[in-house]
């Protein structure tokens, strides 16, 4: 087998998903050097450990589920037999459920069930899964991706094989039946068409994509006979790219064998690892027997054909059965024995001389010894048989062409009971002389083929024909030998149109399967319909074999269309013959003839049959009826012996007429057609017809096929069955696929020439010269590890399972039969093996099979622990701490009269390394790794999972999920907490058990019962444990449940009771749990419950803990009267009120419960609380009358009936509206309401109506208050009191002229007076209209000197345009507000020269600052251009010291300085724009003093160094030699002083001159100070060099201060010289 790799996914119920980055090319070069390394290790040595194989429990944790604890997930499946139900548990704590339910229309269901700590949800209850129309559903599995969608396959029984992918998350998970329109994804058919196809697996890799694979029978080459095949295909969907078919329908095991029960897992890089049962490498033993009567020359020749190759009678060429299987490496044993020992026929033809041969021409009898001993003895050729067995003892069968050549029946006895006799010894010991020896560990099958009756072919002696059946088919089931009988015709005795001519057949059916019909007692029941084998007795049970044709050319003798006027050869009838069919002309559906019916009576019927062998194609008939419609029917069954109006393939009533067609698969068919009537009435002709009967009936050829591929079938399906492997690399074709591979392609290519199929074998990636010449190239293969054969036995290996370690290792377990009972329904064991691929090196496709030898690390072992009869459904998963796990189902007999099925676990962990770290190569699983312990999980007497005794057909695997520490498995069974249930419901089931171990119990003080009272508290103490704690400490959280409501628990550990806590292993902790009580209000009676304290793993959700502690709550006092005041509960108001106290008259006024003096809000319980009650302490009558309701009755208490605060006595309106005050008003206070009650509400001479003020000043009369009359008192609240519309605030005219309105006719500056009559100043602005320059002018305003300077009436912002009315316009006055109208202005600026203006010359400077204010320059305004120090004198004309620096511009080196500072040779130029501040010559920055003795020019003379020193003044850094010399010399020293005293007078005289003149400036310092100078802005330039210190030079700065004051320098000066220069040496250092 072939295949391209890919990515690595988990097992359909694989609980690990991994993750791989797919890289060519490092796993290319990762394979080769694990190659090169395997190759230079030196051998590898391991002590070989082995330990006692018997069941170990293990621990549990305690607050979880035990060893003996099962919880019930959810009960009563399905009602209906639920059937092939299989379990998923996900990440998420979840199991996903399908299963099938059994109904008369199967339908497939799905469940999903959430897994809490102490409680299990049902998210999704039952939910159908796809179609409801199947008749037969099967094989259903399923996985779940990284993204909790559950992909499905199932088959549609030998059908179809069909995918869903389903999303739960799309449901609302509310428990209800799953929205299957919103979860289902995807729907897929797989597989279909012709075939048959089952047990689908599948499995889904890293990235989601799903690997399918099943059983087909699909052959479009017809090179393998049908056989059972594995196919492969890979799936995919993707938000992005939706649904693909990425690989087809692959075939993956191209060889003859039968292939059965395909398991799928997820490997390194996503390869897809396959395993399952194959009868490649078996061995089968056929015993013949063959009649060797003169009727069978014909068959002896092609019989032979058959068995061993050659030309059939019809000149077809055939290669013969055993050379067939011996290519599909099949160990063929065979032994042919003519019955009677009659050689003749077989020495006719050539097709039989080797094998004549073999036997020694005749000469010798049964084998004495088995065949298979070695590779050469595998035939035993054709022998003679004279003696058989019949009736329990031995009987002789001489040679006579005739009766005893026919002896098929007892010859069969004979062989079985070779095998194993009655008794049940193996080998067997029939009474006769001879038997034939079988081989112990083939598959044995027994053949009779004949023409005649198994007991001689007499027609006389069906009695021992019946007896012969059933003694050989009970030898042939006890002894586990398969019978395969072959039909050499359709009839013997009279050819008629009875019964007789289905004997053959039914006799050998009867021996292929059972004999349930006794033709001695009922011989109208013949036939070949389908064996009630119920299994109650041996004689019923099914032993388990198949009739075959041989072909004859009887068969094709068909008249279905009756035109030879009779019912003819190959139809047959059933009863006697007035029941019988019949031809007739009178009524005919086609043609002359057509078929009717046998007149029958109530309760009787008239049946037509039709047996033969079919080629694949349609039938069809034409029928008519004429019956009593609903009652009484014409019926078509197909192979249904028990065609009846209730069981039937289709059926008509009442007149009808039709043609009815159907499809037809290949194979042995019985028809049949019947008239039934039921017990009353008839109606029409009350018969039926039927005619042109067209069936695509075998020819001789096909017959032949059809045979052949039969047996091919049954021996390949009967064989022991082995267990296969391969990988498959399917993206590595995805990646790299050969040019004419496209995606959706099948991975298999049909070979053009020859036919055949082609696998894709070879390594992950090959390079190969690509066609068009271009270059090298890659290209992928699918198949990565060709069909590998891991087991060796010739028992039956069955229910394999795979998966794929985190290393890469393969692990398969499955169950093979014991080696002294091989059979494949016989006694079978758990077996375990482990391979690790990377051991061979870079894998190529490994075209003969992985090579075993250099990969197996655990060799193929029997797990000890597998111990009962029968072993089942086993799967391999594995654990975080790197425990391999295996569960599988044991069952078999617990006593002699009672069978268990039970439930197993397997963990192995602790390998057994060599020296280089890694397990040595073929060890058994004890040697390999040091613990393997086994434990039974659960037991049943009923079944689990489908599985009871050796019934496996409709079984599953356990659910499981292993993440250390914690171990959960799940199962269906009929009653999870009773193993011995036969209820008719299904549950499913779990067990879990947790390594986190950790104990809860109360503190030695703490007592387990704690009684309270209402309100009381206390703190329950407990210790916390760690005792297993995984990683040796973790944190846990503390909590309670089980308290009713209304209870205040708080627990957790110190004293603030913190709900975390770490626990370590080893240790204890102090937990805490304070419960308080409710409140007597809280609670009306005594309670007892049971406080749970729980601690929960935050790491684990099953590691969990609880203690019990019994709470109960009294009250000593008593519960109908909470407050103990002498008032029951329920007449009392204040129940929970105070308790200190007794009701009485004088402290429950109302008796009411409440204490008066501090309960109590309404005493007298008139309905008003006190606080507003005007007689809280009232009389207490139901009947007072109380208008104002301020709980006083108004007959005896109330002084203000109604309530508005005015008694009744002084009250206008005594029993008017009720308590208006707040919301109303009483504006005079008499008692009547203003609104509707009181017409004069102010009580003046006005009434309301009149009244511009109604709620005005009270109590007053007279027009001399009110002078416009309006009814407002006019010194209290009228605001106008002329009533002119200007208030008197505002009125200049406040009691002036009545009956006008002020506006802007009459009163223009709206000031309450009439402008005729009133009015001296109209505009209102201060000034009276007699002196008003704008009399009309702006309102609003006042004349002042802000708005009006000259007081002219005219405002000036807006209306003066001369405001001090000097005679200049205010836009040319520079003082438009001059003190005097008369001024002095020789600028003529509009200013008093006097007192205004300070600027006389308007050149910009100010007077006072103006050196020029007396000789002004009409038209010259001062700029930074024109007057440089901005004193008022032109500097072309007037100043003579431009910068203003006190050197005239003559003497000045730098006439324009921008500003004066520090000028140290007063050259004018500011220190820090001269280059050179002493002006000696020598430039600051090379100046050792810049600020030195002044008046001298630096020379060799008097500056040796040159640094800018004087040095005879301040150089101080002139070798020593001639300091020394002028200091010890009193000429020197006196010339000296004497100089020094010159230069002092000089310095003086030159100081004095500084104003004067300055005739003595060096011509280069200009030149330098000029270089500096900006041209165009005449900006001046500042020094940026920084002077250069003498190295030699470490004068402190006191001495350098010193230094500067003797040379002349002002104290001043000479800080500022040091700052200065500090300054710019850090600026330098910087």
């Amino acid at each position: 087998m072939v295949s391209n790799a890919a990515p690595r996914t988990t097992r359909e119920n694989s609980w690990k998903k991994t993750n791989y980055k797919q890289d060519n090319t490092k796993l290319a070069l990762a394979l080769v050097l694990l190659m090169i390394g395997s190759v230079t290790l030196p051998s590898m040595i391991a002590t070989n450990v082995v330990l006692d194989d018997s069941a170990e429990n293990s621990f549990t944790a305690n607050g979880t589920i035990s060893d003996t604890d099962t919880t019930t997930l959810l009960s009563n499946l399905n009602a209906n037999n639920p059937i092939d139900v299989m379990g998923v548990m996900d990440d998420s704590n979840r199991i996903h459920l399908i299963w099938i339910e059994n109904a008369s229309t199967p339908l497939l269901r799905y469940a999903l069930i959430q897994i809490s700590t102490g409680v299990d949800t049902i998210l999704i209850s039952t939910t159908q899964v796809g179609d409801n129309n199947s008749t037969s559903l099967s094989s259903p599995s399923m996985v779940v991706d990284s993204m909790g969608r559950a992909h499905i396959v199932w088959e549609v029984t030998d059908t179809e094989i069909l995918y869903t992918l389903l999303d739960p998350s799309e449901d609302d998970l509310d428990g209800s039946s799953g929205d299957i329109a919103n979860m289902t994804v995807v729907s897929h058919t797989v597989a279909d068409g012709a075939g048959t196809r089952s047990e689908p697996d599948i499995a889904v890799d890293s990235l989601d994509a799903v690997h399918i694979v099943w059983i087909d029978s699909y052959d479009p080459q017809g090179l393998y006979f049908n056989s059972p095949l594995v196919y492969y295909c890979m799936l995919a969907h993707t938000s992005s790219s939706g649904f693909m078919v990425l690989i087809n329908s692959t075939l993956v095991t191209p060889a003859l064998g039968h292939k059965g029960n395909p398991a799928v897992s997820i490997g390194a890089n996503n390869t897809a690892v396959i395993v399952w049962e194959d009868t490649r490498g078996s061995m089968v033993e056929y015993v013949g027997l063959l009649d060797s009567s003169g009727s069978m020359t014909t068959e002896w020749s092609d019989m032979c054909a058959v068995f061993y190759g050659g030309v059939l009678t019809t000149g077809e060429n055939f290669a013969g059965i055993k050379p067939m299987l011996e290519a599909a490496n099949i160990t063929v044993l065979e032994t042919l024995y003519t019955l009677s020992g009659n050689m003749h026929n077989a020495n006719q033809h050539t097709n039989c001389a080797n094998a004549i041969t073999v036997g020694d021409d005749g000469s010798n009898g049964p084998r004495s010894t088995s065949l298979g001993q070695n590779s050469s003895d595998t035939s035993g050729g054709i022998r003679p048989l004279t003696e058989v067995v019949y009736n329990g003892t031995a009987l002789t069968i001489p040679s006579d062409w005739g009766y005893n050549s026919e002896m098929w029946g007892p010859g069969s006895t004979w062989a079985c009971e070779s095998w194993r006799d009655s008794s049940g010894l193996i080998p067997g010991n029939p009474p006769t002389a001879v038997d034939h020896t079988w081989n112990p560990n083939a598959t044995k099958l027994v053949i009779p083929v004949s023409d005649e009756g198994p007991f001689g072919g007499n027609s006389a002696n069906l009695a021992d024909d019946y007896q012969s059946i059933n003694e050989s088919h009970d030898a042939c089931l006890q002894a586990g030998v398969i019978p395969v009988p072959v039909a050499g015709t359709t009839s013997y005795g009279a050819n008629t149109n009875t019964h007789e001519d289905t004997r053959v057949r039914h006799h050998m059916m009867n021996l292929a399967h059972c004999p349930d019909i006794d033709l001695t007692v009922n011989a109208t029941i013949a036939g070949l319909y389908t064996r009630n084998c119920d299994g109650t007795s041996v004689r019923n049970t099914d032993a388990g074999g198949e009739l075959f044709y041989y072909p004859t050319e009887e068969l094709t003798e068909f008249h279905g269309d009756f035109e030879v006027g009779y019912i003819a050869n190959g139809w047959t009838h059933a009863g006697s013959s007035n029941f019988w069919w019949f031809t007739q002309s009178n009524r005919t559906l086609g043609g002359n003839y057509s078929a009717q019916s046998a007149d029958i009576g109530d309760n009787q019927y008239s049946s037509l049959e039709y047996s033969g062998a079919m080629n694949s194609g349609t039938l069809s008939f034409n029928y008519s009826v004429s019956s009593e419609a609903n009652y009484d029917y014409l019926l078509f069954c197909v192979d249904n012996p028990n065609c009846s109006s209730s069981s039937f393939t289709s059926a008509w009533s009442g007149e009808s007429n039709g043609t009815y067609t159907a499809s037809v698969s290949p194979g042995y068919h019985t028809y049949t057609w019947k008239y039934v009537k039921d017990g009353s009435v008839s109606h029409g002709n009350d018969s039926a017809w039927i005619d042109d009967v067209q069936l695509p009936i075998a020819s001789y050829t096909d017959e032949m096929n059809n045979m052949v591929s039969a047996i091919i079938n049954i021996t390949t399906g009967s064989g022991a069955t082995n267990t296969f492997l391969t990988v498959l690399n399917p993206y590595s074709l995805l990646s790299n696929p050969r040019s004419t591979w496209t995606i959706g392609d099948p991975g298999h290519t049909i070979d053009a020439e020859s036919g055949e199929y082609t696998e894709d074998i070879g390594p992950d990636t090959d390079w190969y010269w690509r066609d068009d010449g271009a270059g090298w190239d890659t290209i992928g293969h699918l198949v990565l590890v060709n069909d590998t054969r891991l087991t060796q036995g010739h028992t039956w290996a069955m229910n394999p399972d795979v998966n794929i370690d985190d290393d890469g290792n393969i692990h398969v377990v499955w169950v093979d039969g014991r080696g002294e009972f091989p059979s494949k329904s016989g006694p079978s064991q758990l077996h375990y093996m482990q391979i690790d691929p990377t051991r061979a090196g870079e894998l190529d496709g490994e075209f003969d099979g992985l090579d075993l030898e250099s990969t197996v690390v655990v060799k193929d072992t029997a797990v000890q622990q597998s111990n009962l009869i029968w072993g089942a459904n086993p799967r391999v998963d594995f654990d975080r701490d790197g425990s391999i796990h295996i569960t599988w189902f044991e069952s078999g007999a617990e006593s002699a009269d009672e069978e268990i099925v039970e439930l197993r676990w397997t963990r192995i962990q602790s390998p057994v390394m060599n020296d280089f770290e890694e397990l040595p190569l073929n060890r058994y699983l004890t040697q390999a790794y040091s613990v393997v312990n086994t434990r039974t999980i659960t037991s049943s007497s009923d079944n689990l999972m489908g599985i009871f005794g050796s019934e496996f057909s409709a079984s599953a695997q356990p659910i499981v999920k292993f993440e250390w520490p914690e171990r959960t498995i799940a199962w269906t069974a009929n009653d999870c907490t009773n193993p011995d249930s036969q209820l008719n419901k299904w549950d499913v089931c779990m067990w879990n058990e947790d390594l986190f171990d950790m104990r809860l119990d109360l503190a030695p003080t703490q007592p387990q019962e704690i009684t309270l009272e209402p309100g009381q508290s206390v703190e329950a103490n407990l210790v916390l444990r760690g005792i297993q704690i995984p990683g040796s400490s973790d944190i846990v959280t503390i909590s309670t449940e089980g308290q009713p409501d209304l209870w205040t628990i708080n627990s957790g550990v110190d004293s603030n009771y913190q709900s975390t806590t770490t626990i370590v292993e080893g240790s204890s902790k102090e937990l805490f749990v304070l419960i308080q009580s409710p409140d007597i209000r809280q609670i009306n009676e005594d309670q007892t419950f049971d406080l749970i304290v729980k601690v929960q793993s935050t790491s684990d959700d099953y590691a969990m803990v609880e203690q019990q502690i019994q709470i109960n709550l009294i009250n000593n006092n008593d519960w109908n009267d909470d407050d103990q005041d002498g008032i029951p509960d329920d007449q009392d108001n204040c129940q929970f009120g105070e308790s200190d106290w007794i009701s009485g008259v004088n402290t429950d006024y109302d008796g009411d419960g409440c204490k008066d003096s501090t309960e109590d809000i309404d005493d007298d319980n008139d309905g008003f609380e006190d606080d507003v009650d005007e007689c809280p302490t009232g009389v207490m009558n139901l009947d007072r009358i109380d208008a104002d309701a301020d709980g006083c009755d108004d007959v005896f208490e109330d002084i203000d009936n109604d309530g508005d605060g005015v008694l009744n006595h002084l009250d206008q309106c005594p029993n008017g509206a009720q308590y208006w005050q707040t919301f109303s008003e009483d504006h005079d206070n008499d008692g009547c309401r203003d609104p509707d009650e009181d017409d004069n509400d102010d009580n003046d001479p006005y009434l309301d109506v009149d009244d511009n003020c109604p709620t005005g000043e009270i109590g007053w009369t007279g027009q001399a208050f009110d002078h416009d009359l309006d009814g407002c008192h006019d010194s209290k609240e009228d605001i106008d009191d002329d009533n002119d519309g200007v208030e008197d605030s505002e009125d200049s005219c406040p009691y002036g002229m009545t009956g006008w309105i002020s506006n802007l006719i009459s009163d223009k500056d709206g000031d309450g007076c009439n402008d005729l009559k009133e009015d001296n100043d109209v505009d209102d602005d201060g000034v009276l209209d007699d002196f008003d320059l704008c009399v009309n002018g702006e309102f609003g305003w006042d004349s002042g000197p802000i708005t009006d300077w000259d007081s002219d009436g005219c405002r000036d912002i807006s209306e003066d345009s001369d405001d001090d009315n000097d005679g200049y316009l205010d836009q040319e006055d520079r003082c438009p507000r001059s003190i005097s109208p008369e001024i002095v202005d020789g600028d003529f600026d509009g200013c008093d020269d006097r007192n205004e203006d300070y600027d006389l010359d308007n050149d910009g400077i100010l007077t006072s600052e103006d050196n020029c204010e007396t000789n002004p320059t009409p038209g010259w305004i001062s700029t930074l251009s024109s007057d440089r120090d901005r004193d008022g004198c032109a500097d072309s004309t007037e100043d003579e010291d431009d910068d203003g620096d006190g050197v005239l511009d003559v003497y000045d080196a730098c006439p324009l300085s921008p500003r004066i500072t520090i000028d140290h040779d007063t050259d004018g130029c500011m220190d820090e724009f001269d280059l050179d501040d002493d002006n000696d010559g020598v430039a600051d920055i090379h100046d050792q003093c810049a600020h030195g003795a002044l008046g001298w020019t630096s020379s060799k003379n008097n500056d040796i160094d040159g640094d800018g020193c004087w040095d005879s003044v301040e150089d101080k850094s002139l070798p020593r030699g001639v300091i020394e010399t002028i200091y010890n010399s009193p000429i020197l020293m006196g010339s000296l002083a004497a100089l020094s005293l010159l230069a002092l007078v000089g310095a003086a005289l030159q100081t004095r001159g500084r104003v004067g003149g300055r005739s003595n400036v060096r011509d280069d310092t200009r030149e330098v100070i000029a270089s500096m100078t900006n041209s165009e802005d005449e900006i001046w330039g500042i020094k940026s060099e920084t002077i250069i210190p003498n190295v030699k030079k470490n004068d402190s700065r006191d001495e350098h201060y010193q230094n500067l004051v003797e040379t002349g320098y002002s104290p001043e000066v000479a800080r500022a010289i040091i700052a200065s220069e500090s300054a710019l040496s850090e600026s330098s250092s910087e």
